[in-house]
């Protein structure tokens, strides 16, 4: 998504064929399944408002990495896009490649919003305003589904991040991992710290 041109949209192929040399894939960007789902994605999005909206943007940054103070930590990401339309606002979007089930991209919403919501506050403080949009584009069934961005969800979630980030470096100073027990302790990459791991084998 970072090399597609959303003025004159590339060709699956030739994508995948740029993106494999560039991440050094090798035989991946050969393969026929992964083309036609590639295809799939990019024929969605080409009909989508966004790529519209995108094709038509003053200014668009791809893959802009940011860093912002947060309370005893810094923050630091890469917001996928981030482009200004014709009236001057600003508008976020992040891809996602989840497998959408029955519950609809709806119901995945939650587990990015805070994600969303310092990516905002972010761009926010970089130019000067806050998004007017921010947006989660789901690939798989092409659909769009909005954060919201008022200033009372985006103090909100930098005062949450803020807490965050005072837990974790306290749980640093003390070693001393709270566990939480639940689905996602399951990929957390980090549970010899709080003995999950150890637990699940």
């Amino acid at each position: 998504m970072e090399l597609l041109d959303p003025a004159s949209p590339q060709a699956a192929r030739d994508l995948l064929a740029r993106a494999g040399a560039e991440l050094e894939l090798g035989a991946v960007a050969e393969d026929q399944e992964i083309i036609a789902l590639l295809e799939q994605m990019l024929e969605g999005f080409q009909s989508h408002e966004i790529c519209r909206d995108l094709s038509r943007a003053k200014q668009a940054f791809r893959e802009l990495d940011f860093a912002m103070s947060l309370g005893p930590a810094v923050l630091g990401g890469q917001i996928d896009l981030i482009y200004q339309d014709g009236a001057g606002e600003w508008h976020i979007v992040d891809y996602k490649s989840d497998r959408i089930g029955a519950e609809g991209p709806a119901g995945h919403v939650k587990r990015y919003e805070l994600q969303m919501l310092l990516y905002a506050a972010a761009a926010g403080r970089h130019f000067g305003q806050a998004p007017a949009r921010a947006s989660l584009y789901f690939l798989r069934p092409a659909a769009a589904e909005p954060i919201e961005l008022s200033p009372a969800a985006l103090a909100e979630a930098e005062d949450r991040a803020a807490a965050l980030a005072g837990q974790l470096v306290a749980a640093r100073r003390s070693r001393q991992f709270g566990r939480r027990d639940d689905k996602a302790c399951e990929a957390c990459p980090y549970g010899a710290l709080c003995g999950t791991a150890k637990d699940l084998a």
